[in-house]
């Protein structure tokens, strides 16, 4: 267990983390690339606090980051109580790009989302230090890709040419987080399950 975790007799842990470093299982390390559109950004914010274990980069000269004033804003009229405060500790930026990504992110993987051709996402051997790495409204450039350790695709419908940004970092941080066992380790009433 990790600094602070309390258990119940069940095995169950009996609350929601409140600060980054303070997880039950390993987090979900998102990226996100291009991604100028404050209501995008609120989402992904808004998903790093509701699972309690997802810490979000923003990375690059053209990305918002969480403390941009339309996206606390827009945090603000979903009920978020001080959303600065909240992502203090699960939010990075790093305007230098991906070069900066990887050197601060150590030995980790560099996961790229791409529309098509990369592995399945869902079948996909996501390690714990991994992060995922996605591209705003235009999705990850051909030189991002290529500095990608790895590229992974959410399988979709013909009649679907891709998934929008919030999409990709909800579907894939709740299956991760599900593979990490966090779903079954919370206790009743600890997420609105």
């Amino acid at each position: 267990m990790a600094a602070g975790e309390e258990q119940l007799g069940s095995g169950v842990a009996s609350h929601v983390p409140q600060s980054g470093g303070d997880y039950l299982v390993a987090p979900v390390r998102l990226a996100a690339v291009h991604l100028n559109k404050p209501r995008d950004v609120a989402i992904l914010c808004q998903l790093a606090l509701a699972t309690g274990h997802a810490e979000i980069s923003f990375v690059g000269d053209d990305t918002l980051a969480a403390d941009h004033p339309k996206v606390h804003q827009i945090l603000s009229s979903w009920h978020v109580t001080d959303p600065r405060h909240l992502l203090k500790e699960r939010t990075a930026v790093y305007p230098g790009g991906i070069g900066e990504l990887r050197a601060a992110s150590g030995d980790a993987r560099l996961i790229g989302t791409v529309v098509n051709g990369g592995r399945n996402a869902f079948r996909f051997d996501w390690r714990p230090d991994d992060v995922v790495v996605m591209g705003g409204a235009n999705g990850l450039s051909q030189k991002d890709v290529a500095m990608m350790d790895d590229t992974v695709t959410i399988p979709t419908a013909a009649e679907v040419p891709f998934y929008t940004t919030p999409v990709v970092a909800s579907a894939l941080t709740y299956h991760i987080l599900g593979k990490r066992g966090l779903w079954s380790i919370v206790a009743p009433g600890t997420y609105n399950l």
